[in-house]
């Protein structure tokens, strides 16, 4: 039986799954994040499955949820696929279900960075580096690796100034990676 409090020291990374994870605190889920190591381009290939982790971010978490958990505007979010293209880069998207239909929005590149919770390695999602919506308001995601079917993820939204992060997992993969007709158009003045 566990503490009161989910830590990595009273916690096996191997029996954490998506529905454990919602029930972390905002401090729980920034320790567990930092004890955790990003995965390789490699091992990301092929389609997650996507869960939102809602905690005391009100402000933020309202934000993301508004085009993605949206059918009128977006879609409802269902995850992330994920291609390597060499050792150091890869691309991605979000896909989403608009009346019964699967949509593939917000293309992403995909390279393993700096983390700008704590600077350590994680498998940063650059959508500013496509052209889309995601792109246009600067969302960065960050990816660590909880075992081998989970992944925890924090989204950052840089409208005008940084604001909180929201925190999401990846399981999987479920599938292939699938773009279907989803364009890949890089931004000509693109900045990192």
């Amino acid at each position: 039986m566990l503490a009161s409090t989910n830590t990595v020291e009273d916690t096996a990374l191997d029996e954490l799954t998506p529905e454990r994870l919602r029930s972390f605190s905002l401090p729980e889920l920034e320790g567990l994040y930092r004890a955790l190591r990003a995965p390789s381009l490699a091992e990301m290939r092929g389609e997650y499955q996507g869960g939102h982790i809602d905690c005391a971010r009100p402000f933020s978490n309202g934000l993301w949820k508004l085009p993605p958990w949206n059918p009128v505007l977006g879609g409802v979010w269902q995850g992330k696929s994920f291609e390597p293209l060499s050792e150091s880069e890869g691309r991605g998207f979000n896909t989403l279900k608009l009346r019964g239909r699967v949509v593939r929005k917000w293309p992403m590149r995909t390279t393993v960075s700096a983390s700008l919770i704590d600077g350590g390695e994680v498998l940063l999602l650059d959508y500013p580096f496509y052209i889309s919506g995601a792109g246009a308001v600067k969302i960065t995601d960050e990816v660590r690796k909880v075992n081998d079917r989970l992944y925890l993820g924090l989204g950052h939204w840089r409208l005008l100034a940084p604001m909180a992060s929201v925190w999401f997992t990846l399981s999987g993969p479920v599938g292939p990676f699938d773009p279907g007709d989803l364009a890949f158009r890089k931004r000509v003045a693109y900045r990192a």
